[in-house]
């Protein structure tokens, strides 16, 4: 595979209809891409699965280019995921890429991969960040791991929109699972009001809690 070759892939999976919608979503002019669903993204990434090093020479200057290679890189064994990771934060830049961006490998070690999470959760970069807290969410959300997502919720970067959205995320299934150790974080004081709103709202949306404790939540929304 070249990479003229894979563009031309993308080419002649283009929907043009989808492409302006996903481009409307994404919300950001600077972003190029082709208009190629994920279902043919991930097809793609069963196919080229071998040839990670080849697709990892690639210029990301396609929404595709990175998606694909995200999904490629999740199927790698832990050690080549570690080693291309930091390589390839730094051009994930939209929510859908960062969202869909997962590798099972990361359960089997989660002991290990804490200190990756350790070192950029707090990232500078916005989608840096929110890929550490959406992978928290994830993989994450026992009760052993809690003071470490408490931590990680409490430092990130609340103006950054995406980050503030990915916490929340995160907080509002802490809640689920973990309720009463949710609530008492909630009583801290330790978030922004946006932030501790949205988690609320977040977890009410949720069918496994119960009307009783939506309505406590509620309660703390300021």
């Amino acid at each position: 595979m070249t990479y003229p070759e894979l563009l031309a892939e993308f080419a002649s999976l283009a929907d043009e209809k989808y492409r302006a919608f996903h481009a409307k979503i994404l919300a950001d002019p600077q972003i190029a891409l082709f208009g190629v669903r994920v279902p043919h993204l991930r097809n793609l990434a069963k196919k080229y699965g071998d040839e990670w090093e080849t697709l990892a020479s690639f210029p990301d200057e396609y929404y595709e280019t990175t998606f694909l290679k995200c999904l490629v890189l999740g199927q790698q064994p832990y050690p080549v995921f570690c080693e291309y990771l930091p390589k390839i934060l730094p051009h994930i830049d939209n929510w859908a890429v960062c969202d869909c961006f997962s590798a099972p490998c990361i359960v089997q070690n989660r002991a290990d991969f804490i200190r990756i999470l350790e070192r950029y959760r707090f990232s500078p970069h916005a989608f840096t960040s929110r890929w550490c807290l959406v992978e928290l969410l994830r993989d994450y959300c026992e009760e052993e791991y809690l003071p470490f997502l408490f931590e990680s919720i409490a430092g990130c970067d609340h103006s950054r929109y995406y980050v503030s959205m990915a916490a929340a995320w995160l907080l509002a299934e802490v809640l689920v699972r973990h309720y009463e150790k949710g609530v008492a974080f909630l009583r801290t004081g330790a978030l922004p009001a946006q932030t501790q709103r949205r988690a609320i709202r977040k977890a009410c949306e949720s069918f496994r809690l119960s009307e009783e404790r939506k309505t406590e939540l509620k309660t703390l929304k300021n």
